[in-house]
Order: C-alpha cells, then structure tokens, then sequence
C-alpha cells in the first residue's frame, strides 16, 4: 500500500490524518492530482512483473493505493531456501523480467524509486513481481537509479557481497568487480554488463540507461531461452481513460530502446562490439602489466648509474643459459623480463616482454631471476662482471608482489650461476605492495558484512566461523534451527521461517518490556511485565488448513457441539469447525476450537519439528498488539486493519452495533488479507478471538496477575476481538472468559514458538 504524503507541505495529525499547511492547499492537491495520474499510467502498464495498484482508498485525508499483493517470498528469503546460487539460467530469467518490467516503467515517464530484494517477490525465476513503486518522475538520474539497484539486487545474488560504497578507494575494484567473484561461475557478459552499471572498475564511467537496458535484456534473453520483445505499453482503453504523466520541467521522456534480435548464449569467445555499445570491461590486468613494464626499466636504469658510479662496481648478469662454444652471443631483443600477464584462462605460461635496448657503450641490461624460496624476502642477480666484486646491498625499485598463486611467474635461475661469482643482495622494501590473502579478504569481509546472509555465504566460502558467528550476534540476529538447517534471523524485521515444508509462518520478535492495563474487582490495575528473551509468533492466527492437517495426522476426536452468536448466544450441538455456520476456506482461521483444543493442537506440532510450540501468555499476547499503535476506535482504520462488526455485517444483522466504515466480511476473512503491523503480524485486532495460556484471575483485589499457577478447568481468558464485535470489544485492553473446553463461533488461536 501506498500513501500520497507530501513532505513538507502537509502534517500528520495525532489520530493519523493527513492535513495540507494553511497557504500550500493549491500545491498539495496539484500534487494529488500529479500521484493519481501518474498511478492511472502505471494501471494501464500491461507486464505482470509490475505490482500494479488495483485500487484507490480515501481515508485521513489522503489517498491510499492498494495493490493485488504479491505470492511469492522475497527474494532474499527465496534466495535463502534456495541453499544454493541461481543458475546462469535463472539468473538472466529474474534479471531479465526486472529490467523489462523497469523499462516498461520508464517508457511511461515513471520510475519505481525502492527497487530492493525486499520488494522482488517470485515463487520461481518466470514469475518475478516487483513491488513497492513509488511513482517517481523519470529523470535520466532517477531511471539510472533503478537499473543500478536492481543490478545491485543480481550482483548479491552472484557474489554473496554488498555491492560497494561509492566513496571506495577504486584501486582496489578488482576484488569486487563481478567479473572476477563470480568468473566462470556465470557468463562474463552478464557480469560484464552488473560491473558497467554499477560502476565497478578503476576506470569505470557512466552508463546511458538506455543503451544498457537494450544490451543487458538481448543478453539475459538469450541466456534465458525467451523472445526478446519491447516492454509492454499501457493497454489502448487505458491510455485513452489514463492522463499523461507529467514530466518535470529539465527531464526528457526516455527514448525508446532499438531491440536486437535474440541472441543465443555462445561458447566461444565473444567478439569486441563498439566501444559505446557494450559495458566497459575491467582494465585492472592491463595496468598491472603496464606497472610491472615499468618497474623493470627503472630498475635496468638503477642498474646503469650504479654501473657508471665511481664507488661502485658495475655489476653485469646473463638471464639465460651457457651458450655452445662459437655461438653467438644473445641479442638484445632475446633478453625478456618476466612479467605477470593478463588473466587468461586459455592461457597456460607467463608471457614476457623484450627487455629495453642497452644504453650504447655500456653492457647489456641484466635480468632479474625469482628470488630462491629459502630467502623469499632477497632477489638474487647473477653473477658480476669482475670476480673480484665485492657484495653490495642497495634498495631496488619496488616491484608489485604477485598474489601466492602467481608468484612463481618467469624462469629459473641460469644453471651453475651460483658457482659464477657470488650474488648482488637486494634488500627488500620499507613497505610491502602484496595484495591481501584471500584469508585476508574473507577476513575484511566479515569485519564489513551488514546481513546474516552475508555473513552465511562468507562462511561457505571458507571465512572463520567463530569469526562470521561472532559477527552475526554482534549485528542483532539471533541463531534458529529450522528443520535440518540453521538460520539467523534479526528480532523485529518480519522475515520469517518455517519449521517444516506444512508449518506456519513465523517472525521474531524482540525482548522488551510490556504495561497493560486490567480490571480485577471492579479495580483498574497498571502492570508491567519484562519479556526477557526474543520469541517466534506465528504470522497469522491458526487456519482451517492447518487445524484439518492436525486431525488427520493425530487422529484426535472432536464431537459436534458449538456455541453461536445470533440471534443469541447459544449451544447449537451441529456446529462443528469443519461447519461452523458459514462459509470458510482453508485459508480462514479456524473457529469453533477449544482451549484444549489448541493446547493439543501445539503439542502435536512440538513432537513433529522437535520445537517448543505454546499458546502465549496474556503479557506476551499484549506485547505483540501493543506494538501495532493502531488507532483503535470507531474510525476508518478499523477496516483496514481487521475484520469486525461493520456496514456489511450490520446489513445482515440489523440489531449489531459496528462500525461505519466497511471492511468486506460479514463472517470470518481469510487471514492475512488486513493490514500487518510493526512486525508483519496479521489479524491482531479482530476477525477471531485467540486462547491464551493465562487463566483469568481471582475476583479480589489483592489477586495476583498473571497467576502463577492456573488449575486444567479454570476459565481462561481470549484477547483481539472478532468479526461480530463493535469497536470497544477490540480496543488493546478488551479481553473475554471462557471456560476452557467450550467451543466458539468466534473463538480461535495462534501459537508462539520459543526460541533457545
């Protein structure tokens, strides 16, 4: 759901309500009329990988724009059950669908604004939905922002990382560019095309938006076996009923991009497209070739003036091997340097380069050989023009240290140059230029990772486990077994998990601190209670579904027999929760249960995942509504977050007391279909009562709340509200009294799950 709130020029008041300030009326409805325009266009927008808002809502005086909703996870949660990477194939589907659906976007002079791996929804790669719009202008910046971020959301996905801040020292993109975390993992123009437009690469430049999304989708359409087609346009009925969205006055409308036609993955070497028309490539094996180049001619000309000082002999060595009697000696174009060549995997020994022509009158440049692996700190040159020469220790120009697998780069030492003459020592650098270990970088690695996810995949990559867990505790998430596998999940962000493939969805909540009120003896009574440790809580209240699944695999018996609520409040012995006098689908909650029922019911869920399941405390019920901060009063926001007595309801039971607002149902609603709350609980506030643990307390004014000890038969209490309650039965503080083997046309449950 989206709310049009214009910053700055409107306030929000106490109860919610939106309000224009006094002289800026004209400004705010303008923009108004600006957001339901440009929402018509996204409307017409005919691509089922847009979220589209379905529908628009007046309230608090504002408008709301509700969309379908989406089916699948997010796709870091779906990523995350994944236990694996995308393929190549999946990879270039979800990339594809995204920036089709972007370009569709900004073909109408909208952008999306949020685009992150939150708001990509997906129960496969085919049916990614993106969410979430905020239904910005545009602007050449805004459109580039779109495209980096959904880059950004694939780069995650192929490299395990956060992709890297822009104040970065670029020096060092080697280690980040997608090219080479995920070389061989993926193709290299995929890769090639998330570096360019995230500008990863030492010398790396923006992108044209449109350019790269016409490369990027005939590259992911190929990869992905689908046609390539332009983003869709509005429908003809909705682009004559929908106005133009405006474009801000210094913005031009996107041109539309020249589609190739489709290209099929390849196996051999792609060739060079113009300069302008394809992702710049990573240059970071070019400089380092060009920097090993010149180190050597500096050290040749360091060479040479110590060969023309006065106080040092001039010492002269042979790279290559004793030449036969009568042979000619070496030339100069056959003296080579060993240098370190670009990554190439065809590619199996080190090229090497001509050392620079000798300086005329003096003796040709010596090579340098590696240094022996008993003194990796010393190089050793061969041996010196008189026999005579004494050792000499001077400071070489430092040279780039090669990383451990590429550090043996060039040919062995001439044979029999150690018995020659003895060798020239070089004392190593002050400072050393080696790039990190990968040890190294896994460590770093940990040290800035931001997510549990991240952290998970550094530790499949190799990355200390003490060091990654430490971590995760450090940023707030706490360890979960789910199932066979161990999770992190942060208390109080709504991702959830599940037990098994059939269990209910559950989220973590925080520990904290709860005060509620309570009646006891016609006496109100404050009281606070701490909740010391995080806990699971199920998102939505228990369902049909979930309740048939118990019964079956159980066996539990339960006979006929509930109490109905019109015309009055009555056993009737052929209600059932399989009937209980209404419609319902599977994806309703349950009703007609007891509290034993419910006790029974978490047991048998305990002994199938092995996991603590309970009904919650009344302090711990309190907690979780508490933190809705809904308004809770005969007001708008009533339908929107709950399903209880309404217009609806009171056209089918004129004597009900409701509310004057509608919210759809006149019995139970199927859960989840109201707002959520702070964190992403559904159904809090109405639709059906929930059993809680707590037994009610005793009618005296010294009674201790929540009682300690609560006998099988004592009354227990219900917290929430239903659909057949007016607004004062679903304030916070409301609760009922049931004995706990009666059955209810009202009355339903959730479970907690404790986590260790």
């Amino acid at each position: 759901m989206t709310e049009f709130f214009p910053a700055g020029l409107a306030v929000r008041l106490d109860d919610g309500s939106v309000q224009p300030i006094r002289g800026w009326e004209g400004d705010v409805d303008a923009g108004l009329q600006a957001f339901l325009a440009r929402a018509a266009r996204l409307r017409s927008l005919a691509d089922p990988a847009i979220d589209a808002p379905r529908q628009e809502l007046q309230a608090f005086g504002t408008v709301y724009l509700a969309s379908s909703g989406t089916s699948g996870p997010p796709l870091d949660v779906w990523a995350n059950d994944l236990l694996r990477r995308p393929s190549a194939a999946d990879l270039a589907m979800i990339g594809h669908r995204l920036v089709h659906g972007l370009a569709g976007l900004h073909r109408l002079g909208l952008a999306h604004g949020a685009v992150s791996a939150r708001e990509v929804h997906l129960n496969a790669p085919s049916d990614v939905v993106l969410a979430g719009a905020l239904l910005q202008a545009a602007g050449p910046e805004a459109r580039a922002g779109d495209l980096a971020a959904a880059a950004g959301v694939l780069y995650r996905l192929v490299t395990g990382l956060a992709v890297p801040p822009p104040e970065r020292d670029r020096q060092l993109d080697a280690r980040f560019a997608a090219v080479s975390v995920a070389a061989g993992d993926y193709p290299d123009a995929l890769l090639e095309a998330l570096d360019a437009v995230l500008e990863i690469g030492t010398g790396a430049i923006p992108v044209d938006p449109d350019l790269w999304t016409r490369d990027f989708l005939a590259v992911t359409a190929g990869l992905a076996g689908v046609a390539l087609v332009p983003p869709p346009r509005e429908t003809a009925a909705a682009a004559q009923a929908a106005p133009a969205a405006p474009v801000p006055s210094g913005e031009q409308q996107p041109a539309e991009p020249v589609l190739p036609p489709v290209q099929k993955p390849r196996s051999d070497p792609p060739k060079a497209a113009p300069a302008g028309d394809r992702p710049r490539r990573a240059v970071m094996p070019m400089v380092v070739l060009t920097g090993l180049v010149l180190a050597g001619l500096a050290g040749w000309l360091s060479l040479q003036l110590l060969r023309q000082s006065p106080s040092a002999p001039s010492p002269v060595a042979s790279a290559s091997a004793p030449r036969a009697a009568g042979e000619a000696p070496a030339s100069p174009a056959e003296r080579l340097v060993p240098v370190s060549p670009p990554r190439n995997e065809s590619q199996s020994q080190p090229a090497a380069v001509p050392a620079p022509p000798p300086v005329a009158g003096t003796p040709a440049p010596p090579a340098i050989a590696p240094a022996p692996h008993s003194e990796p700190a010393r190089e050793t040159l061969g041996p010196a023009a008189s026999p005579g020469a004494p050792d000499l220790a001077v400071t070489p120009v430092p040279t780039p240290v090669l990383p451990p697998d590429r550090d043996q780069v060039g040919a062995p030492p001439p044979a029999g140059a150690e018995d020659r003459a003895p060798a020239i020592a070089f004392a190593p650098p002050a400072t050393s230029s080696a790039l990190p270990t990968p040890a190294e970088i896994l460590s770093r690695e940990v040290e800035t990772a931001t997510s549990a996810q991240a952290l998970v995949d550094l530790m499949a990559r190799g990355a200390d486990r003490d060091a990654a867990e430490s971590r995760i505790a450090a940023l707030g998430y706490v360890p979960i077994q789910a199932g066979a596998t161990r999770i992190f999940r942060k208390p109080g962000d709504g991702e959830g998990f599940r037990d098994c493939d059939t269990c209910m969805d559950l989220v973590v909540v925080p520990a904290g601190r709860v005060t509620m009120q309570i009646s006891i003896a016609n006496a109100s009574r404050e009281i606070g209670i701490d909740l010391p440790r995080p806990f699971a809580v199920a998102r939505h209240e228990t369902t049909r579904g979930d309740f048939a699944a118990f019964v079956r695999e159980s066996g539990r018996a339960i006979a006929p027999g509930c109490h109905a609520r019109s015309p009055s409040w009555r056993l009737d012995p052929v209600l059932s929760w399989q009937s209980p006098g209404f419609d319902q689908g599977d994806d309703h909650p349950v009703v007609c249960v007891s509290f034993e029922d419910a006790t029974a019911y978490a047991a048998w869920l305990s002994q199938k995942t092995g996991q603590r399941y309970r009904l919650p405390t009344d302090p711990e019920w309190h907690y979780l509504a508490a933190a809705e901060r809904w308004l809770r009063r005969d007001s708008p926001q009533m339908c929107m977050i709950g399903n209880g007595a309404d217009q609806s309801a009171r056209a089918a039971f004129p004597d009900w007391e409701a509310t004057g607002c509608t919210d759809g149902a006149v019995y139970t609603a199927p859960v989840g279909q109201f707002a959520a709350g702070l964190w992403g609980l559904h159904d809090l506030n109405g639709n059906v009562w929930e059993w809680v643990a707590t037994c009610a307390p005793q009618p005296r004014a010294d009674a201790e709340f929540p009682p300690r000890d609560c006998e099988a038969q004592a009354p227990r209490l219900l917290r929430g509200g239903s659909w057949a309650d007016p607004p004062s039965l679903r304030m916070l503080d409301a609760r009922i009294i049931s004995a706990p083997a009666i059955r209810d046309q009202v009355a339903g449950f959730r479970l907690i799950r404790e986590i260790d």
